[in-house]
């Protein structure tokens, strides 16, 4: 694992303390309004602490988000993609309205205003984030076990084996102040 991606995860929100909405629902309301043979649909639903307004439109196939949030009222299209499956049916995704892309869920994290993707909301699962913290400690493990080494070899004892003992601590440091652990 690199070390950019080590620093990077470090200022990331956690995926379980942000609010989402799934295209699960949204799937079998739209099975449900082309039985009835129903063009929009119009529904509350509630995401943790917000209660959103939905307006579905099957025709031109999108929703509009109603909600309020610190005292903000917000109201905005986003887009559905309907896409064949190869059993001849068919899945709804949701297009995020940062990056456009297609995706199965939208996240609203605390620090942001609008749901998005779990990219352009800048979120992490807790998992990804312990393993990094393991590794950090791990990586800084694995440079004094490799130092302990030299010394029980003898590595000290000869002006080579002090070289290379000394650049192991520099890039030990280094990685240290580098990644400015706080764990």
């Amino acid at each position: 694992m690199s070390v950019y991606r080590l620093l990077k995860c470090k200022h990331k929100e956690l995926v379980e303390n942000s609010l989402k909405i799934s295209n699960k629902s949204l799937s079998l309301l739209y099975k449900l309004m082309e039985q009835k043979g129903v063009q929009e649909q119009e529904g509350y639903t509630t995401a943790g602490h917000l209660s959103i307004l939905i307006n579905f439109n099957i025709f031109n196939m999108f929703i509009t988000l109603n909600y309020s949030y610190k005292d903000k009222k917000y109201s905005y299209i986003i887009p559905i993609q309907k896409v064949n499956t190869n059993n001849k049916g068919y899945k709804l995704y949701y297009t995020c309205p940062k990056c456009l892309k297609r995706v199965g869920k939208l996240y609203k994290a605390p620090s942001k205003e609008y749901f998005m993707c779990r990219k352009c909301s800048n979120l992490i699962y807790y998992a990804q984030k312990v393993h990094n913290k393991t590794m950090d400690k791990y990586k800084s493990f694995e440079y004094e076990c490799k130092i302990e080494e030299l010394y029980e070899k003898g590595a000290h004892e000869t002006k080579e084996g002090r070289r290379k003992i000394k650049n192991l601590e520099r890039k030990k440091d280094k990685w240290l102040r580098r990644n400015c652990l706080n764990i």
